[in-house]
C-alpha cells in the first residue's frame, strides 16, 4: 500500500517543493495576478479503518492493542479514562525519528509500521501532528452516526427493552404516518429536525443509512415522552428511563451542534476547553447510561476519537469541513448509478463505469450549452446540482354564505369548486366558527345577500410554504403547525404553536391574507432538551385557564391517563390571525390521540445551543 502511496503522491510532493508553482496565473472575479502558491495538506476525509492505514497503523481494534488511536499515545487504559487531556497527540518527527533509527521495538509498541510512510515527505504546514492529525480526523458520519449512535441504539433495543415493548415502542411510532401531514414530520425537513417517520418503525438497524439512525435515535427520544412510548420503558427504574432520555437527548445536541458554521474564537482558549470538556462528559454519561454487553462494550476507538473533535476544530475550522458526508452522497451520481449501467463483469467493470461517467459528462456539459444566453464555455461539472422541488399549486375554493329565503337567523353555506367540492368542505365547527367571526347578525343586516369567502390552501412564508388542505394528494390532508406571535389580555406579546386550519381573504380586501388557527395556550411546560408540552385550547376550558397556567394540572390532565375514561376530545377553540403573524413552522405530536396536549420538538438551533448551555 506504501508503494502505490509513494507513486500517488509524487507530483503532490513536487508541488510542494520551494518555486515549485512560482507565477501562477489566479483569478478572483473579473481580475488576477501572478502568484506564488503553496500547497500544505491540511487533512483527509476518510472512516477510521482508512485513516488508520493512510497513517501507517497497524489494524488492531480488540483487547490486545496497546495503541489504539492513530492521532494519540492512548493505550487501552484510555477506555476506562474518559478525561478532555488524557491522551497526548503524536509528532510525525518523532515517529520519523523512530524509523530513521530503526527502533523497530518501539514501533511495534505502538502498532506503527516499521518503515517509512510516504506521507512523511508531505508538507502538512505548521501542523506538527502531520499525517498522524491529518488522516481522517473523526467527523459525524462515520465516527458518530453509524458509531456511537448505532451502538447506543442496539443497546437500549436489544438489551434495556424486551421484544414486547420493542413492539409497542414501533406501534407509537407508525401511529405517526397516520397523522395529517405537516410539513416538519416529512422526511425532507432535516434543517428542523431528523427524519421522524419509520413505516417499519426503527428496531431494524441493519444496512441503514447513517442519517436514518440519527432519524431513529430522535424518533425513540420522541416516542419516549408520549404517553404510548412512554408505557415502553415502563419495567425500567425512574432513574434508567431518564438516564437513557437525557444520554440520547445530549448525543443529539452534540451532533446538531457539529453541524454549525461556527464554533468559537481560534483565540479563545476557554471556549475550547469548554468544549471538551463537554465531550468527555457526555461520553461519560454515555456509558454509564446506555451500557453496552456486546462485543468489547464501549471499548472501542470511535468513543475515544471523539475527545480530539475539539483540536480538530482549532486546527481545520468547522466541523462540517471534515465531515464525509457530502463526498460519499456524490458517489450516488459518480459511482453507483453509472456502474448500474454496466454489465456487472470483473474483466470490463471498471472501463464500462469509466465510459459511462464520460458520458454523463457529456450530456451535463451539453445541457449546460443549450441553456439560453449560454455564451461561455462552462467547465464539466462534478457534483450533483440540487434542483430545487415546485411547490404545489394552491387549490383555491369560495365558501358562499347567505341567508335563506331571507331569513336571517337561517344560513346556507355552499362552496363553489368543480373538481373538490366535497372534499374542501371544512367540518361543521369551522364553518360554525366562520358565521360568528365573519358574518354576525349586524353583518346580515348590513348584507342580507350573503358574503363571499375567497379560500386557498397555501401561503408563501419566507422560503417555505404554510399549508391547510383537507385533500392534499392521495395520502390525505396536509395541516401545518405554526408558531404565531399573539397578544394576551394585557395586550403584551408572546409566541406559541397553532394548527393552521383554514386561510382566506375577503374579494372586497383581496391584499389582507387571514389564517384560522387552532392555538395553544401560552404557557407551556419543558420536558426534556429536545421537547415541550403545549396545552392546546378547547371551548370547553374555564375561562380564567387562560391567563392562569396554575388552573392546569400538567400531571394530572397530561401524563396521568385512564384507558377507560378516554372521551372524544372536544371542539377546539379557533381564532384568526394575520398571516403576518406566522412566525416559523414548528413541529407538534400528540400526547396521546385522545389528549389535550401536544409534544413540541424544538429546532436544531435550540439542539447545537444546549449542548454548550449557551444562547447564541
Amino acid at each position: 500500500m506504501f508503494q502505490l502511496f509513494e507513486v500517488g503522491l509524487s507530483s503532490y510532493i513536487a508541488a510542494q517543493q520551494a518555486n515549485a508553482m512560482k507565477d501562477v496565473y489566479f483569478p478572483l472575479g473579473d481580475k488576477g495576478k501572478d502568484v506564488n502558491l503553496l500547497v500544505p495538506l491540511a487533512f483527509i476525509v476518510g472512516d477510521n479503518q482508512g485513516g488508520d492505514g493512510i497513517a501507517g497503523r497497524a489494524a488492531v481494534y480488540n483487547e490486545t492493542a496497546r495503541r489504539i488511536c492513530r492521532s494519540c499515545n492512548a493505550t487501552i487504559a484510555a477506555y476506562d479514562t474518559i478525561e478532555s487531556d488524557s491522551c497526548v497527540p503524536l509528532n510525525m518527527a518523532d515517529i520519523i525519528a523512530m524509523v530513521t533509527n530503526q527502533d523497530w521495538p518501539g514501533l511495534r509498541s505502538l502498532h506503527q509500521a516499521p518503515c517509512w510512510n510516504p506521507f512523511f515527505d508531505v508538507c502538512y504546514g505548521g501542523n506538527p501532528g502531520g499525517i498522524f492529525t491529518a488522516a481522517c480526523p473523526a467527523e459525524a458520519l462515520h465516527a458518530l452516526e453509524n458509531g456511537l449512535f448505532l451502538h447506543s441504539l442496539k443497546a437500549v433495543l436489544g438489551g434495556c427493552l424486551k421484544p414486547q415493548e420493542i413492539v409497542l415502542l414501533d406501534a407509537s411510532i407508525q401511529s405517526w404516518t397516520k397523522l395529517p401531514r405537516q410539513r416538519l414530520i416529512r422526511s425532507s425537513n432535516f434543517s428542523h429536525s431528523p427524519r421522524l417517520l419509520f413505516k417499519d418503525g426503527i428496531s431494524t438497524l441493519t444496512k441503514l443509512p447513517a442519517a436514518t439512525k440519527v432519524g431513529m435515535m430522535f424518533a425513540l427520544v420522541v416516542a419516549a415522552v408520549t404517553r404510548d412510548g412512554k408505557y415502553a420503558f415502563r419495567k425500567l427504574s425512574d432513574d434508567s428511563y431518564t438516564d437513557i432520555l437525557y444520554a440520547f437527548e445530549q448525543c443529539l445536541c452534540y451532533w446538531a451542534w457539529l453541524k454549525k458554521d461556527y464554533h468559537w474564537n481560534p483565540n479563545d482558549a476557554v471556549a475550547h476547553q469548554t468544549t471538551k470538556d463537554a465531550i468527555a462528559e457526555m461520553l461519560c454519561n454515555l456509558m454509564k447510561c446506555v451500557p453496552r454487553v456486546t462485543g468489547r462494550g464501549w471499548h472501542i476507538p470511535k468513543l475515544h476519537e471523539q475527545l480530539h473533535v475539539a483540536d480538530t476544530i482549532l486546527l481545520f475550522g468547522s466541523h462540517k469541513n471534515v465531515h464525509t458526508g457530502p463526498a460519499e452522497h456524490n458517489h450516488i451520481e459518480l459511482s453507483k448509478k453509472p456502474a448500474g449501467r454496466t454489465q456487472m463483469r470483473k474483466d470490463t467493470f471498471d472501463w464500462q463505469v469509466s465510459n459511462r461517467l464520460v458520458d454523463k459528462y457529456v450530456v451535463d456539459l451539453a445541457l449546460e450549452y443549450m441553456k439560453e444566453g449560454s455564451d461561455t464555455v462552462l467547465p464539466v461539472p462534478i457534483a450533483v446540482r440540487a434542483v430545487p422541488l415546485l411547490p404545489h399549486n394552491t387549490v383555491y375554493f369560495q365558501l358562499l354564505i347567505a341567508p335563506v329565503d331571507g331569513q336571517l337567523h337561517v344560513l346556507d353555506i355552499s362552496i363553489t369548486n368543480p373538481k373538490k367540492e366535497e372534499m374542501m368542505m371544512p367540518p361543521m365547527y369551522v364553518l360554525q366558527y366562520l358565521v360568528k367571526t365573519c358574518y354576525p347578525l349586524f353583518e346580515r343586516n348590513l348584507n342580507p345577500n350573503g358574503i363571499t369567502l375567497q379560500c386557498f390552501t397555501e401561503l408563501y412564508l419566507n422560503d417555505t410554504i404554510v399549508r391547510s388542505n383537507p385533500s392534499f394528494d392521495k395520502d390525505g390532508s396536509w395541516f401545518d403547525y405554526v408558531e404565531v406571535c399573539l397578544y394576551d389580555t394585557d395586550n403584551e406579546p408572546y409566541k406559541t404553536s397553532a394548527r393552521v386550519v383554514l386561510m382566506y381573504y375577503m374579494p372586497t380586501k383581496p391584499e389582507e391574507r387571514f389564517v384560522v388557527v387552532h392555538p395553544a395556550f401560552q404557557f407551556s411546560q419543558t420536558h426534556s432538551v429536545l421537547t415541550t408540552f403545549f396545552r392546546m385550547q378547547y371551548v370547553d376550558d374555564p375561562f380564567d385557564i387562560i391567563d392562569d397556567m396554575n388552573v392546569v394540572d400538567f400531571d394530572t390532565e397530561a401524563f396521568v391517563l385512564d384507558d377507560d375514561n378516554f372521551q372524544p376530545l372536544p371542539e377546539p377553540r379557533l381564532i384568526t390571525i394575520d398571516s403576518n403573524s406566522i412566525v416559523e413552522h414548528t413541529l407538534m405530536l400528540p400526547y396521546h390521540p385522545c389528549s389535550k396536549f401536544m409534544v413540541g420538538v424544538r429546532s436544531q438551533s435550540d439542539w447545537a445551543n444546549e449542548f454548550l448551555n449557551t444562547d447564541e
